[in-house]
């Protein structure tokens, strides 16, 4: 399906525009249903202790597994480094220990520490 342009730059209202998607979706008459209960996780979770580095001080966050986990926060509030600096560096460190070692006593120590 190619995409059309339904509003011209010069009209701000996208709600008034019958074929616009978008716009029956922000005035609220088309909507998407959601879950009020969360999923239940497995368990089993990664906990991050103290957490200091750029504009974190001191955070400790718990993820669930087998879940979908999303960080959210304003501009410069530390998600990246959370994400990217912290836990995948962990989790990296974790895959290469439980490739050179025994497995299965690692993710036992792995499963306790949360």
């Amino acid at each position: 399906m190619a995409a059309k342009l339904l509003l011209p730059a010069h009209r701000t209202d996208i709600t008034h525009e019958p074929g616009s998607l978008t716009g029956q979706y922000i005035a609220g008459k088309r909507s998407i249903s959601t879950r009020f209960e969360p999923r239940p996780t497995n368990g089993k979770a990664i906990t991050i202790l103290g957490a200091r580095e750029n504009n974190l001080r001191g955070l400790d966050i718990t993820f669930p597994l087998g879940v979908l986990n999303v960080v959210t926060g304003v501009s410069g509030s530390g998600k990246s480094t959370l994400v990217n600096d912290i836990l995948y560096k962990a989790l990296a460190q974790e895959t290469v220990s439980l490739a050179r070692g025994s497995g299965r006593t690692q993710v036992n120590q792995r499963d306790r520490a949360h």
